[in-house]
């Protein structure tokens, strides 16, 4: 099975009490993907810029069988507020306050899929593990784990 080619999808956040200003609906994306030597993927994602990430992310992967595993690198860290993506420069103008590394590095979203039988889409879930971000002369901004649902389907665009 090959999936080079462009996809549609789109993602969601699962609910938690604890944030609860996540985005409450699916934010779709256009996946670009080739696969390489030993069943290597590597590609690009790009959200609607109007409710998800604006910069389009890296994708880094591998495909074993059916299932696929993916890593999603987007250039810059962007953090939910108010349920909208922000970017660090934006949360630090409104809170005034200086950041160490700027804008620092996002953390990577860690994917796993399983391909339906006709290699015509594929469903999972994300995981982004828990982080930080170090202000000069405060304590350190905790960043949560999030997680939610994936799917995608291929495009016909070439």
């Amino acid at each position: 099975m090959n999936l080079t080619g462009t996809w549609q999808g789109q993602y969601s956040f699962d609910p938690d009490d604890k944030l609860p200003k996540l985005p409450d609906r699916p934010i779709s994306f256009l996946m670009t993907l080739k696969q390489g030597w030993f069943s290597s993927i590597s590609g690009s994602a790009q959200d609607d810029p109007n409710h998800g990430m604006p910069e389009p992310a890296k994708i880094s992967g591998r495909l074993k069988n059916n299932r696929l595993t993916l890593t999603k690198s987007h250039p810059t860290i962007r953090l939910v507020h108010d349920g909208k993506f922000e970017s660090t420069a934006q949360l630090a103008e409104r809170y005034r306050v200086a950041l160490d590394e700027y804008p620092p590095p996002h953390p990577k979203i860690h994917c796993l899929g399983t391909i339906s039988d006709d290699g015509q889409s594929i469903s999972g879930e994300w995981l982004l593990n828990s982080g930080e971000i170090h202000i000069p002369g405060s304590r350190s901004l905790q960043l949560p784990a999030l997680r939610g649902t994936w799917s995608m389907k291929r495009s016909g665009k070439k």
